[in-house]
């Protein structure tokens, strides 16, 4: 079988380079962009330091094939609830509702939280100042 001279393939690549100096930045990254390598390399040979550079680098080929496990979980939330039926998972949370609401306790009243700040002030018989006007 012989093989055509021009390949056609569905390809992604995608490069992430970090660098830096562990003399000025440890083991922090200080450039990051596409020649985050050239750079590292410049300043190696500018100041005599030691650096580093991590890059990794992805090739996909081809497509991801759709997982066939997966079902549309609005349908199912919908036939579920134009049946009558509960749903059979815990319902989500009103994220516009408090947490205290939600949780079914309810806010403690009592003394409230000194910060670090507020100890010092006392500690020096000042007043603590309001932390929110």
């Amino acid at each position: 079988m012989k093989l055509p001279l021009v390949l056609t393939r569905r390809t992604a690549t995608s490069r992430d380079l970090r660098a830096g100096c562990f003399v000025c930045h440890g083991v922090r990254a200080r450039w990051t962009s596409a020649n985050a390598q050239a750079l590292a390399a410049q300043h190696h040979d500018r100041t005599g330091h030691p650096t580093w550079c991590d890059i990794a680098l992805s090739v996909r080929y081809g497509r991801a094939a759709p997982d066939d496990r997966q079902h549309d979980i609005e349908d199912a939330i919908a036939a579920s609830a134009s049946s009558g039926d509960a749903p059979d998972c815990a319902p989500l949370p009103d994220l516009d509702a408090s947490a205290a609401v939600t949780a079914g306790v309810s806010i403690p009243v009592g003394r409230p939280v000194e910060t670090r700040r507020v100890r010092a002030r006392a500690a020096r018989g000042r007043k603590p100042e309001a932390l929110h006007a």
